[in-house]
Order: C-alpha cells, then structure tokens, then sequence
C-alpha cells in the first residue's frame, strides 16, 4: 500500500513531462523527489528523529532548489531560452505510448533513488554515524551544485555569448553535475547502515550507478554543444586544454573519447 502511494504521487508529479519532454528528467524529477519524502515523512511520523528531519530536509530542499532554478532559468535567461528552443525535442512528435512508458519509467526510478531513506524507515534503523556522514556529504553536494547552477546562470545573462571560467569553473567544466553526482552519494552513503540484506544493497547502489551514469552522459553532451559554438575560439581550445572535465587537477579533459557514454 505504501509503494501504491508512492508511484501515485510519483506519477503525478513526474506528469509535468507531458508538457514538454524534458520535464520527464528535470522539474518531474525535482517534484518527485520531494513529493515522495513528504509522502515518506507523513507514512513515519513516529521515525522522524532531528537527524532523520535533518535527511529529509536535505533531499527536499535539493528538490526545490533544483524546481526554482529550472523555473527561473527558463523565465529570465534569455540566451537558454532561445537555445533550448532551437536544440531540445520538445515530445510534440513523440509517440503518446512512448510518451507514457517514460511517465511509468521515470515515476518509478525516482522512487527507487530515494530507497536509502526508504530502507532505513521500513528497517527502523535510527540515524547512526554512518548515516550523519552521508548526510554531511549530501549536504556538500547541494550546496556546492547550488551556487554552481547559479554562477553559471548568472554569468550568462552577461556573458551570453561567452562559455562560463568564473569561480569553481575556473577548476572544472561541469561542476554543478559533479555536485549532483555528490548528492546521490551522500544519500546512498547514508543508507548504508540500515540495508539488511543482499538485495537492498544491490538496488541502491545500481541506482547510485545510474544515476552517476545518466549525469556523465549529460557532461558528454553539454562538452559537445560547448565544442561545436566555440571550437573556433582560441581562448575556449586553452581552457579545455587546462581545464579537467570531472574533478580539479585530474587528467581527464573530455569524455567526448568516453564510447561507452551514450551520445
């Protein structure tokens, strides 16, 4: 009965995708995400400790940064309002079945990226060190992708013309999707205690690798795009030269060489 309500709530918050096919993967997940850990809260009122609040805060409050950034973005970016349109697939010429598959996919893979939480409220497992220290680490991950999304944001409504090398972008080209990967960590991190058997560890942490994936494919394909609008720049070719893709002062300058990301 619990999953029940959850894949409902799931569903409809992840419905927004039907507006545009994007929304699937973007406002569908930040409004799930925090409509499934209200829903989890009311079902385990009685679990919730200060240090199991301080969890669901964080994975709400990621939630609804990430939905108001979506939004302003879309309303007050200019230059990614007019990209967007000339390079997203809005869905109007996708099939409605295909359309629907996704709406189910989606609506279930978001409950499953919160079953760290999941498993430690139907395990009655209280929040124990382990616990704090993902916690500690998620909270890192929303900041720091948090004011990434917002520098980057900002700078381009000066600079709309100009890739973003201010503050953290100055040490790595993605950090905002670095900060992401680090959320779900965190929260995989602070489940790891309360798993109880073999099978819980194995989903969350296939979660935790999809998602990982999904975000390095999402890099692969913003590299692309920035390669293809300023290729031509020879400022651009020395920052992509000194400028590591993943993490600062690694090796990795693209993943565009990465095959096994899908384009």
């Amino acid at each position: 009965m619990e999953l029940l309500i959850l894949f409902l709530i799931s569903l409809i918050c992840t419905s927004v995708g039907f507006q545009k096919l994007k929304y699937f993967t973007t406002l569908g997940m930040a409004y799930s995400i925090v409509g499934i850990c209200l829903a989890l809260m009311f079902l385990y009122l009685e679990q919730l400790t200060p240090k199991m609040i301080l969890l669901c805060v964080g994975i709400i409050g990621h939630g609804l940064v990430l939905a108001a950034f979506l939004t302003i973005r879309e309303n007050t970016n200019e230059k990614y309002v007019k990209v967007a349109k000339m390079e997203e697939n809005d869905g109007r010429h996708t099939p409605f079945i295909v359309k629907q598959g996704m709406w189910i996919a989606y609506s279930v893979f978001y409950i499953l990226l919160l079953s760290p939480l999941y498993f430690r409220l139907i395990n009655k497992v209280s929040p124990d060190l382990g616990c704090m220290i993902g916690i500690g680490i998620m909270y890192v991950g929303i900041l720091f992708e948090m004011i990434s999304d917002f520098v980057k944001n900002d700078y381009k409504n000066y600079h709309p013309h100009h890739y973003c090398d201010v503050l953290m972008f100055k040490y790595m080209r993605f950090p905002n999707y670095i900060g992401e990967i680090v959320i779900w960590i965190g929260l995989y991190v602070s489940g790891f205690t309360a798993y109880q058997n073999i099978a819980q560890e194995i989903l969350s942490f296939s979660v935790l690798c999809v998602v990982t994936y999904y975000m390095l494919c999402k890099m692969k394909e913003l590299e692309k795009l920035q390669n293809a609008r300023y290729r031509q720049r020879e400022d651009y070719k020395e920052y992509v030269k000194n400028t590591p893709v993943l993490l600062p002062f690694t090796s990795t300058k693209t993943l565009v060489k990465w095959k096994w990301l899908q384009d």
